[in-house]
């Protein structure tokens, strides 16, 4: 287990081959080129459960469009995200794609975007597979939990911006 506070690059972090948990603080938002460092380290091959505090937005948006160009796929089993500010964000979709992080099974979304943005969330990370999932839903009938059959944990938050 590893928690991360100041870090100038990620090349150290991705020395560390067996490294399974992860959590980079909000001093880490900093780093230059944050959304390749975020890219490269939630690629690593030993890495199952990651978080971050008050990352930017932006920058997780283009961490996960890298990963989506390259065609590179997470292992990632467990993903607490968080990102900064109260501004609307960029528009949820492909936030979490399932072909990026196709072995999610505990998500806590409820601070990746804010909640005007993160309202696609539940129905983009809504697999099978799912056990745990944290955040807000799109519709009110929360129709991606027909998508969450083996789902255990359910924290939902109440979208502030709906009608």
């Amino acid at each position: 287990h590893l928690k991360v506070t100041r870090c100038w690059g990620c090349e150290q972090l991705t020395r560390l081959q067996c490294l399974h948990t992860l959590h980079l603080g909000p001093e880490y938002a900093g780093t230059p080129d944050l959304a390749g460092a975020l890219a490269v380290i939630m690629t690593m091959p030993s890495l199952r459960r990651f978080s971050t505090s008050e990352i930017d937005p932006l920058a997780w948006m283009d961490a996960v469009r890298q990963m989506v160009t390259s065609g590179k796929q997470s292992l990632i089993t467990t993903l607490t995200p968080q990102t900064s500010g109260n501004a609307p964000h960029p528009d949820a979709h492909g936030t979490l794609p399932r072909a990026v992080f196709p072995a999610l099974r505990h998500v806590d979304a409820v601070h990746l975007l804010n909640n005007r943005s993160a309202n696609g969330l539940a129905a983009e990370v809504a697999s099978p597979h799912l056990e745990t999932f944290a955040g807000c839903f799109e519709d009110d009938e929360a129709s991606a939990l027909q998508r969450m059959p083996k789902l255990k944990h359910l924290r939902v938050t109440q979208d502030r911006f709906r009608d």
